[in-house]
């Protein structure tokens, strides 16, 4: 045999191994005695045995089965070696089949036998195409449920799989030249089928000897076209005369190039990936009202005199047709077709007859060869007429009763038909059921035309369907019986023809599972770390300074430097090292412990030990008195920080809770900037401000001493780590420990937060800076203080400059990519639509769809905070958000979106380069004076550029791209209320009413933010309920609207206005009261 034929047959022999081997042994029917298995001593007839099988294929060059294919074989089963000769491979193939069938398993005798051997078979079909139609648009159908229908199949050989791969509801085919049809068409980026899929399929089914046909179906059923190419469709009005739906009549538009080239890159796609000489092009159910709706139409068809719609068909088909031919294939169409062409089609198309049966003998007089599908609906519960069974039979046995006509002298062939398996009601947990075992019925029928006795079939069929079962093959029964093999575990979401369930993952896919795998390991190493001491750090903050006291041994007290009006001493969160205001050597030198006793008492140690507690507590609260220590806050902390922390966690919440009601404070649907796009510039701002305070400890600034960097790398590293865990953790899945990998968000607002810090600190440790000393203190004029500001601002020149960078490289991105055409928009370079930004088109390519906040992932699957659906063109409210308008584009529905995405964080580090800068000042200037100066100056200068640009439109204001001129506004601000914050909080020491609150929150921000962003309070609210789950707390106190719809009968139902606001601030004032129960505790968790 040719090596690629004895190659099939061996793959063929191999996969029914199971069924085979057990055979090679089996006996004669007239052995029934399992004694007789060998011969015996008395001399009785020995038991013939059948070891060996001849395989002999006449043509051994035929690789790919084709309609004239030669499927014909001769079996004759003898003693010990059975014999199967055919023309060709496919033949050996239904001839294996069949010898796996005729052998039998004898209870009684526990033996394989063939009854009434020897025999001698010599078989061929009726019809050279038998086969099942699969639809995989109305529901997705995923490979491994297809290649079960396939491994069905091959037990019942049928060798024909026509698959229906795109429709009105989705088009899951990946086309590389169109990427955006299955991108907008595909019910989701996770149901589209790409090349690898396909091209697996085609070669599973090639391998068995089945033929896959795929099917474009057009120019009806096209809606899923429009998705991503709205002009190529025709917009139809509701037709009342079908049951199909409003969705599924839209058309093509027959009158458009663009109609005719995209059609031509899938048609062009499609037969590089299916070899079959024949392509199903659909043609049924065009709906001429809706051509005949449009003006535009019918303008073009009076300039091109064509005078109806049917003609217009015939205009579309004659051009579909001509594309054909270039691709050497072969057009199968549906009746519909034929009866709209008349003669205008050509013979050589296939007609498929569904709807009329009549309408096959009238096909072929007209010279079409057909194929019969009518009266083989497995989606039909009862598939054809009347109901003239008991009713656990008209599922198949009505398929028996299916009439073929003879083909007419001179007219087209019946190639046979198909079992057409649509998906409106079934998915991969149903469709097994739904095809098998009444596809048997039309199997049978198709390879011998003359079964037509139900009642004999039925035996048939139950005694096959148990084979079938027997290969892990899901086959139910047609009525009371029993099959051993119906017990057995089959697991069909991981059934497949090796019974292995393989995982098909993009490149996107892959490496966010790594990386959250990653990460997951470091959480894991964390957590087992912080059971030895590392990682979190619980403990009151006076507490730190016994701790540095008793890792001094018998030093003494720890040296502080005297603390006055103009020297605050700093503190960064989480710092649990005392930070001296003075950044003279000595004082460091001074601090510094030196090496333990070697031979002093315990008593000795112990005594030394308290000396130094009492005067670091005594050197912490500014005195020199020898009281015991006391546990009270150290006064070496920015309490304004702290304040301004805690305000903008306060934000969060106030503008999250209340924003639906007042969209006037809720985000900007897109350009512009209100209250709640401050939030996350604060929290970008407030990093980097801390940063410089918790990084002094490294010796970074001081040119008289080495830098600590490897330990400032660490620290950075880790507490990045942590950052970004927590973050995947809050906001990465569908909820808290709910997390789906294949959806799991990668960006968020800590993970922002992480990045952010992490860029900074990198700066911060490697870039180098102007370490030559200057006395900020000292000028007291505003010549003098211009002076310090732009020395300042050149001290860190390189940070600037790589702040400068990062701004570049956003604007090149931003106006210099040249973005492909989106859900029907004209896009290009510096195009900065929800549609079409530059931003927003990287996200979805390097993050991928799958793993940005909208619309696949867990973050928010309706939506409701997608900034751009408030939008005019996306909600009938704006700039509230409710109904889209009938004519909303499609990306107000599908646009991928993420408000923390990879570009836009490019200006949020700019956002923390800032917030460096305010505490740099804060740790090189003394004066409070300067420092106010300084900020203000820095911050108001960010305004006045910042809008510049925006009214300029040079660069507008927008959250969502994170545009500089948002980076300058949003920082600048933050600045400013820093400046201001530290005038009230720390040096004037008033309203301390107004803002303790937030400064409890600001000292436990992290446990603040994750308890309100986790929505802690509704869940344990939700636990409470009154005699049925829905009438829980949850429901009844809270009153935004999160956990109910239209149909709410709670108590009470409060007005949609100002009642949420004041609820809101209560919902703040109950976190605020926790904050000060851990403030009074000394309890303060950080990172």
């Amino acid at each position: 045999m040719h090596t690629k034929s004895a190659t099939a047959v061996a793959a063929f022999v191999h996969r029914h191994r199971g069924d085979l081997e057990p055979h090679m042994k089996a006996g004669w029917p007239d052995t029934l005695d399992a004694s007789a298995a060998s011969p015996s001593k008395n001399g009785s007839r020995a038991v013939p045995y059948l070891t060996t099988v001849s395989i002999s294929v006449l043509d051994d060059t035929e690789t790919l089965k084709h309609v004239a294919s030669n499927e014909s074989y001769f079996l004759n089963v003898t003693s010990p070696t059975t014999h199967i000769t055919a023309q060709t491979i496919w033949g050996a193939m239904y001839a294996l089949e069949t010898l796996s069938q005729v052998i039998m398993f004898n209870d009684v005798t526990s033996a394989h036998t063939i009854s009434h051997a020897p025999l001698e078979i010599w078989d061929e079909p009726s019809y050279p195409m038998r086969g099942i139609m699969v639809d995989s648009a109305n529901h997705f159908i995923g490979v491994p449920a297809i290649k079960r229908l396939l491994d069905g199949m091959v037990a019942v050989k049928m060798n024909t799989l026509h698959w229906h791969l795109v429709d009105s509801y989705s088009f899951p085919m990946q086309v590389p030249s169109r990427p955006m049809l299955s991108r907008r068409g595909a019910w989701s980026n996770t149901t589209v089928y790409t090349r690898a899929d396909m091209r697996a399929v085609q070669e599973y089914a090639q391998q068995r000897g089945i033929r896959v046909i795929p099917e474009i179906d057009v120019p009806g059923h096209a809606y899923s076209w429009g998705l991503a190419y709205p002009d190529i469709t025709v917009e139809c009005p509701k037709i009342h005369t079908t049951d199909i739906g409003p969705i599924n009549v839209v058309p093509l538009d027959p009158t458009k190039e663009l109609t005719y080239q995209v059609l031509e890159d899938v048609l062009a796609e499609t037969t590089s990936l299916f070899p079959d000489a024949m392509l199903h092009v659909g043609g049924d159910e065009v709906q001429y009202e809706c051509w005949r709706a449009n003006q535009d139409i019918q303008d073009w068809m009076k300039k091109n005199n064509i005078s109806s719609e049917q003609q217009l068909e015939v205009y579309f088909e004659q051009r579909l047709f001509a594309m054909l031919r270039t691709h050497n294939r072969r057009a199968v169409v549906w009746d519909e077709a034929f009866t709209d062409m008349h003669d205008h089609l050509d013979t050589s198309v296939v007609v498929e007859v569904w709807d009329d049966p009549t309408l096959l003998e009238r096909a072929l007089r007209a010279g079409h060869d057909v194929l019969f599908a009518s009266g083989w609906y497995l989606d039909r519960q009862v598939p054809y007429g009347n109901m003239t069974h008991w009713f656990w039979l008209d599922t198949w046995a009505d398929m028996y009763a299916v009439a073929f006509p003879r083909a007419p002298a001179g007219g087209g062939r019946i190639l046979g038909g198909e079992a057409p398996m649509w998906s409106e009601q079934v998915s991969d947990l149903s469709i097994d059921a739904r095809v098998w075992p009444r596809a048997l019925a039309a199997a049978e029928r198709l390879w011998n035309q003359n079964a037509t006795d139900h009642f004999d079939a039925a035996q048939r069929i139950g005694v096959h369907r148990c084979r079938m079962a027997a290969r892990g093959i899901p086959v139910g029964p047609i009525w009371a019986d029993y099959c051993s093999h119906d017990a057995q575990d089959v697991n069909i979401h991981q059934l497949s023809s090796s019974h292995h369930h393989s995982v098909n993952m993009t490149v996107g896919e892959m490496s966010a599972l790594l990386v959250f795998i990653f990460l997951l390991g470091v959480a894991v190493v964390w957590v087992f770390a912080a059971c030895f001491g590392v990682g979190f750090r619980v403990r009151g903050r006076d507490d730190t300074l016994n701790a540095q006291s008793v890792a001094a041994g018998t030093a003494g007290s720890v040296q502080h430097a005297k603390t006055n009006e103009d020297e605050v001493p700093l503190l960064a969160v989480g710092d649990t090292r005392p930070a001296s205001s003075s950044f003279s050597r000595a004082s460091r030198m001074a601090a510094t412990p030196p090496p333990p006793p070697t031979s002093s008492s315990s008593a000795a140690v112990a005594a030394a030990r308290s000396r130094s507690n009492t005067a670091a507590s005594a050197s912490a609260r500014g005195t020199l008195d020898a009281q015991p220590a006391q546990r009270s806050l150290p006064k070496e902390r920015l309490s304004s920080l702290d304040v301004f922390r805690g305000f903008t966690v306060a934000l969060m919440v106030f503008v999250d809770e209340t924003g639906a009601a007042f969209p006037p404070i809720d985000h900007s649907p897109w350009n512009g900037v209100r209250l709640a796009d401050f939030v996350m510039p604060f929290f970008d701002f407030i990093v980097g401000v801390s940063l410089a305070l918790s990084f002094k400890k490294f010796d970074l600034e001081d040119a008289t001493t080495t830098p600590r960097v490897w330990p400032a790398l660490r620290k950075a590293t880790i507490r990045f780590l942590k950052l970004f865990i927590l973050g995947m953790l809050t906001q990465g899945g569908i909820d808290i420990m709910n997390y789906d990998l294949a959806h799991i968000r990668i960006m968020g607002i800590l993970q922002r937060v992480a990045v952010c810090y992490y860029a900074v600190a990198l700066m911060e440790i490697f870039l180098p800076r102007n370490k030559k000393y200057r006395n900020y203190n000292e000028t007291d004029t505003v010549t003098g203080w211009a002076v310090d500001v732009l020395h300042m601002l050149w001290r860190y020149k390189w940070h600037w400059f790589t702040a400068a960078c990062l701004f570049a490289t956003h604007t090149g991105i931003m106006y210099g990519v040249n973005v492909p055409d989106a859900f029907g928009e004209e896009c290009g370079r510096g195009v900065l639509t929800p549609a079409c930004n530059a931003a927003t088109y990287i996200d979805r390519n390097v993050l991928t769809v799958e793993h940005m906040y909208f619309p696949a992932n867990g973050g928010d699957k309706s939506g409701n905070d997608v900034t751009f659906q408030r939008l005019p063109e996306c909600s009938t409210c704006s700039p509230g958000k409710c109904v889209p308008p009938e004519d909303a584009p499609a990306w107000c529905l599908h646009g991928p979106f993420d408000p923390e995405g990879l570009v836009s964080s490019l200006n949020a580090i700019i956002a923390t380069v800032i917030g460096i800068h305010y505490g740099h000042v804060l740790r090189r200037v003394q004066s409070p004076k300067a420092r106010i100066v300084h900020w203000t100056a820095f911050g108001v200068v960010q305004l006045v550029i910042g809008f510049a640009l925006h009214f300029s439109g040079a660069f507008v204001m927008n959250t969502d791209l994170y545009s500089i001129s948002y980076t300058l506004v949003t920082a600048g601000t933050g600045g400013v209320l820093l400046a201001l914050f530290y005038v009230i909080v720390d040096r004037l020491h008033v309203g301390e009413w107004a803002w303790s609150g937030c400064r409890y929150m600001g000292m436990n921000a992290i446990v603040m933010y994750l308890c309100a962003e986790g929505d802690i309070i509704p869940y344990v609210l939700a636990a409470f309920y009154w005699n049925k789950p829905e009438n829980n707390l949850a429901n009844i106190l809270w009153p935004t609207g999160v956990f109910w719809g239209d149909g709410d009968e709670r108590p009470f139902k409060p007005t949609y206005n100002y009642q949420v606001m004041l609820w809101t601030l209560a919902y703040i004032g109950v976190w605020m009261l926790l904050a000060r129960y851990l403030f009074l505790k000394r309890i303060f968790i950080t990172i």
